[in-house]
């Protein structure tokens, strides 16, 4: 047997797969090749199926604790796709309590009627080729497996884009964007693969790389800011975090061992969530936010204006800064409903002194429309893209605060 990578593993014609009687704790997918389903009662063997490709063997070993209640062999060469049970446990620990005793039994009751057969030949038509809900389900599977070996492999790393103070024009800060050098696919951006991260529970580990990288990375940012003299100033780093994360002992442990390890002064690092993510418990994250910014950790509520309960959250949490949503943006030359919804955010933000980040800035009318309305800090394709740290560390030392960016490309030209 031989394990790949991608949690595929091959077996050889007339290798066994598993034994009946064994503890199972897996379950597989065949993507190509034939097995033959069989079990042993007294001296007889009793042939119950031959399976093949895109059908699943093994299968009660993921969904319960249990032995093998057959043997399995390879018939032909196969190439099967393996599916551990920590992948399903935790899916099923979520159910509802009724949902998982009526699971408990027909699953119980299955396993005593397979131990029971006798001669009778099985009936296999349940066995069916996978539907197209299940073809999604096996890619969520596999792309988990991905997502946990490119974790201990170290694939993911932060790209920062430019936050840009709009009163003077100097690069303040950067917010730090996962992305994920995958070996064969190239450059895999967040939306890819963070609803799997978190269905899979891997989006703890992918936080606290984000929160490692970015603490390490900004002693370099801040030294590459010192050296450019037109814009010699302390560069803060902004994390997107979710309300999973802040309910985590472990995530405010290693922020501030960070902070310490690091020794970053006060407001270096930022950390955004959005309202969505805080509806399940407010008054949790609430203590736990307020703890951070007690240690200088900046705290801004992400795309502020599309949620339902904005006031709600301005009056219970230790917030800094606010971001406004770029939806606002992409229609405010034509709309005036928006612009009265950013003018009313600003005049809000000024009364509570928070400041604020315009995010998805794309031309340079919307920034100096917002320069002229007071608005903070300014972000997005106008001034550039998210980009690796050796690159944004040139952006830092050519930036000019008097320069007009008037498109992406002529930013990019800058850093080279």
């Amino acid at each position: 047997m031989t394990l790949s990578v991608f949690q595929t593993v091959s077996f050889c014609a007339g290798e066994t797969i598993f034994r009946e009687g064994e503890q199972g704790d897996c379950s597989y997918v065949i993507i190509s090749g034939d097995v033959s389903v069989h079990k042993k009662r007294e001296d007889k063997q009793i042939k119950l199926a031959e399976l093949g490709a895109n059908q699943m063997i093994g299968e009660m070993g993921l969904l319960s604790p249990g032995h093998r209640t057959a043997t399995v062999t390879a018939i032909t060469d196969c190439n099967l796709l393996l599916i551990e049970q920590s992948q399903f446990t935790r899916r099923r620990s979520e159910l509802d309590p009724v949902m998982k005793m009526v699971f408990d039994v027909i699953l119980t009751r299955f396993r005593n009627t397979l131990y029971s057969m006798g001669n009778e030949d099985y009936d296999s038509s349940a066995n069916t080729y996978l539907t197209s809900e299940m073809a999604r389900a096996l890619s969520q599977l596999q792309l988990e497996s991905e997502i946990r070996r490119g974790i201990s492999v170290g694939e993911f790393e932060l790209h920062y884009q430019p936050i840009v103070c709009l009163k003077t024009g100097k690069l303040s800060g950067a917010e730090g964007l996962m992305r994920w050098n995958h070996p064969s696919r190239g450059l895999v951006f967040p939306s890819e693969f963070i609803p799997t991260a978190e269905t899979g529970n891997l989006i703890f580990d992918l936080t606290e790389i984000a929160i490692d990288q970015a603490c390490q990375e900004l002693q370099e940012l801040n030294i590459a800011s010192l050296k450019n003299t037109d814009n010699n100033n302390p560069i803060f780093v902004t994390l997107n975090v979710s309300g999973r994360d802040l309910e985590r002992d472990r995530f405010y442990d290693r922020v501030c061992k960070n902070l310490t390890d690091y020794g970053l002064q006060p407001g270096s690092l930022k950390l955004e969530v959005t309202e969505t993510s805080l509806m399940n418990d407010v008054e949790t994250c609430r203590e736990k936010l307020g703890h951070l910014k007690e240690r200088g950790v900046g705290i801004a509520i992400d795309d502020f204006g599309t949620g339902y309960s904005s006031m709600n959250y301005l009056a219970k949490l230790p917030l800094s800064t606010l971001k406004i949503d770029r939806s606002f943006f992409a229609e405010m030359s034509e709309d005036s409903q928006s612009r009265r919804i950013v003018k009313a955010i600003l005049r809000l933000a000024d009364e509570l002194d928070l400041a604020v980040v315009a995010e998805g800035i794309e031309s340079a009318e919307v920034a100096s429309y917002l320069r002229d309305l007071n608005c903070t800090y300014g972000q997005g394709f106008l001034y550039s893209e998210a980009v690796p740290l050796d690159q944004f560390t040139k952006l830092i030392k050519n930036w000019n605060r008097h320069e007009e960016f008037q498109n992406f490309p002529g930013r990019t030209a800058a850093i080279g």
